[in-house]
């Protein structure tokens, strides 16, 4: 196993067996779920909740799992330093995202997917916006 601190990210290159995979156990702390009704199109937000060094393929896979499950349109996971932080968008719809920076300084990571052209984009936020940029995966 190799590791690389990235501020406060932790990326991990592992062999994971496949039907290991199907059990995993992730740390994430649900906090809430959110759905939006745009026309005829569906779109969900979930929020969750983690303080602990983030482990960049266990969140891939997590995102992964997740997305498999949404029938909509757009799919958000958010994930908060903590669950107290947890907010949902306040003047925006899901896909325009966040806006007030007290929101988003408390955001650890943020997943994106469209069903409908397969767009998978995962942002990790470093604890420190100024100097650290945002990384962003393909999922």
């Amino acid at each position: 196993m190799i590791c690389l601190h990235l501020g406060a990210v932790q990326h991990r290159t592992l062999l994971l067996i496949t039907k290991n995979r199907k059990n995993m156990e992730y740390p994430y702390e649900f906090v809430d779920e959110k759905f939006e009704l745009v026309g005829n199109h569906r779109n969900k937000m979930e929020l969750y909740a983690y303080s602990g060094n983030i482990d960049l393929e266990l969140l891939k896979h997590f995102c992964f799992d997740k997305k498999k499950n949404f029938d909509g349109y757009f799919y958000h996971i958010v994930l908060f330093d903590t669950k107290s932080n947890a907010l949902f968008p306040l003047r925006n719809p899901f896909t325009a995202a966040y806006s007030d920076e007290e929101t988003v300084k408390n955001i650890r990571a943020m997943y994106i997917h469209n069903t409908v052209n397969e767009y998978s984009k995962m942002k990790i936020y470093q604890s420190d916006k100024s100097e650290y940029p945002v990384l962003e995966f393909d999922v």
